[in-house]
């Protein structure tokens, strides 16, 4: 009896959580590897980031870049975009999207 009891909180528990990440917007364990750019072209890896406007990528065992595919993904439309070169199987230092980086002076 008092197992069922265990079962049944957890149940209760467990409908409660998953309600509440809805109500408020929140993944419920929603994880996606980054994409390796070492396993893909460079034209393929170009390609995911207009796809996306925006990507995460593994460069390396434990390397990221973050890029954008133009201006309008920014959070500040006045930046500058600086170019984001990483490893892919068919070119060394290929342009895989843009960093945005705020102007200096700018507001």
């Amino acid at each position: 009896m008092l197992c069922r009891s265990l079962i049944r909180s957890w149940c209760i528990a467990l409908a409660i959580a998953i309600q509440f990440s809805f109500a408020f917007d929140m993944p419920v364990a929603h994880a996606q590897r980054a994409p390796d750019t070492n396993s893909m072209t460079c034209e393929a890896a170009q390609n995911y980031t207009k796809s996306q406007g925006r990507a995460n990528f593994r460069t390396g065992n434990q390397s990221f870049e973050q890029v954008v595919a133009s201006v309008e993904q920014c959070v500040d439309p006045q930046v500058a975009l600086i170019p984001v070169s990483a490893p892919t199987k068919d070119n060394k230092s290929c342009v895989v999207g843009y960093e945005c980086v705020r102007q200096r002076g700018g507001r």
